[in-house]
């Protein structure tokens, strides 16, 4: 018999939309160290999950730990933890891991989120996770990062803002409105897309737009067209909001990726800052693993890699509080002059120096007037002063370009589109030659679209539900 398959729930936290709290069920059983494959939901034939849990976690403690909810891969049983390297972080942060394997959304297995309701179908695996022993009613983490698993997740948190600290958000987006489908009209705009509780973390994957060899033109500029548009809208709103974030551009987004742990943990550690306050254990265990990990960054014999490993524990919300946050802050200051030294190609090295010209952790510090110099530097000297001007020149014509929330209209982009061309010539031969062709082609992507479009039979929108 499955150790955890005989579990009963105990309470249910309201959500956004409200539901019932049923009465408290009697004490699970002891969780027990492992794999559990296709545990069934009690009350839901046919509904299973995986669960996965550290020694660490079995071994018992009155402490409270935290639960990740993978809402896929559904139907997927065991490739998760065979293939995706998930069970080696859950052993380092103490953390349970339970894999939905039936669709959230039944009727399509994928997300929708333009039916202006959030998921009740991930009710059943909350409740579930309620019955584990020690499960911690807040310290929450939704995970999908497929291909509409950030609108999946998303919902999730809008459902329940009392028992989700956190998210993944991305390679999807979850729109910037709601709508519902009314049979035979097509969509009808609901107005502005809700925003989850403000306490809510979110730890933001922007797919990589530089040019590849798998990707052509047409699909760089439709996924990063998705970006602006999504971006320019919801990351004022969600900033305004207060809601913890941090952003992260990656190659290829993957449960078995660096990156993905990266974000995890960060939600994690996170949401201790937050919790932990409240809860001693949870605090104690927050410190030492800050300091294990700072001590593991130091000792990396690589710039790039401690810089990356420090600041993640510099983008920590509240870490000058912690006993070592102002040495984990220094300690990052100095391996971002390692890492601007150690680049060799000019173009990398100017943007290195330019994006954390303005970071507000260097404010006031020997090293951020070691940058500035460096910028000036470059600036003027013989052999990268072209670069420095054509880096600048692209990076403002990509910004121009690209308006927060809007499209351009025709003329402008074709504007930009000539624009781009004289670009194009004046780059050759220097680092910015790639990104400037990339340009080019997506504007005259977005151009052809348009017109494409614009040809398109024009149906009038719907009136009324």
């Amino acid at each position: 018999m499955n150790p955890v398959s005989s579990l009963v729930p105990i309470a249910l936290l309201c959500g956004l939309w409200g539901s019932e709290v049923p009465a408290p069920l009697p004490a699970p059983a002891a969780l027990v160290a492992g794999y559990h494959a296709a545990v069934p939901v009690p009350g839901h034939p046919g509904h299973t999950y995986d669960l996965y849990v550290p020694k660490a976690v079995a071994a018992g403690g009155e402490a409270l730990v935290p639960l990740v909810l993978i809402t896929g891969p559904a139907g997927k049983t065991g490739v998760w933890t065979r293939n995706q390297m998930m069970p080696q972080w859950a052993d380092l942060e103490g953390a349970l891991v339970m894999c939905v394997n039936s669709p959230v959304y039944p009727d399509t297995g994928r997300s929708r989120t333009g039916n202006g309701e959030p998921p009740v179908e991930i009710d059943r695996y909350l409740d579930t996770a309620d019955r584990l022993p020690r499960v911690h009613p807040r310290l929450r983490f939704v995970l999908d990062i497929n291909s509409s698993g950030g609108a999946e997740n998303w919902m999730v948190a809008l459902r329940h803002p009392q028992r989700v600290a956190g998210f993944v958000l991305g390679p999807g987006f979850p729109g910037t409105t709601l709508f519902h489908h009314v049979p035979g009209q097509g969509y009808v705009n609901d107005g502005p897309m809700p925003l989850p509780a403000s306490d809510i973390a979110i730890y933001l994957m922007r797919i990589d737009l530089r040019p590849r060899p798998k990707w052509n033109a047409q699909q760089l500029a439709s996924v990063e067209r998705e970006w602006v548009d999504w971006s320019g809208v919801m990351l004022p709103r969600l900033r305004a909001n207060g809601n913890p974030m941090a952003m992260h551009t990656v190659d290829f987004h993957d449960m078995k990726t660096a990156d993905c742990h990266r974000g995890l943990s960060w939600l994690l550690r996170t949401g201790r800052l937050r919790t932990g306050a409240t809860d001693a254990t949870q605090r104690e265990r927050f410190a030492t693993q800050v300091v294990e990990a700072f001590d593991a960054a130091t000792a990396l014999p690589t710039p790039g890699d401690r810089e990356e490993r420090l600041r993640f524990l510099a983008n920590l919300p509240g870490i000058e509080l912690h006993p070592r946050g102002a040495d984990i802050i220094a300690a990052w200051r100095r391996a971002v002059i390692e890492v601007g030294d150690a680049l060799v190609d000019a173009t990398p090295r100017f943007r290195w120096w330019n994006a954390n010209s303005n970071d507000r952790r260097l404010a006031g510090s020997a090293e951020a007037k070691m940058v500035q110099e460096r910028l000036q530097a470059m600036r003027t000297g013989a052999a990268t002063r072209k670069e420095v001007v054509m880096a600048e020149a692209t990076d403002r014509l990509t910004a121009a370009s690209t308006p927060a929330g809007r499209e351009l209209e025709p003329a402008q982009l074709k504007e930009f589109e000539a624009a781009a061309v004289r670009l194009v010539a004046e780059a050759a031969g220097t680092g910015s030659a790639a990104e400037a062709q990339h340009l080019l082609a997506s504007l005259r992507y977005r151009r052809n679209e348009q017109e494409r479009l614009r040809q398109l039979p024009q149906v009038p929108p719907p009136r009324g539900r």
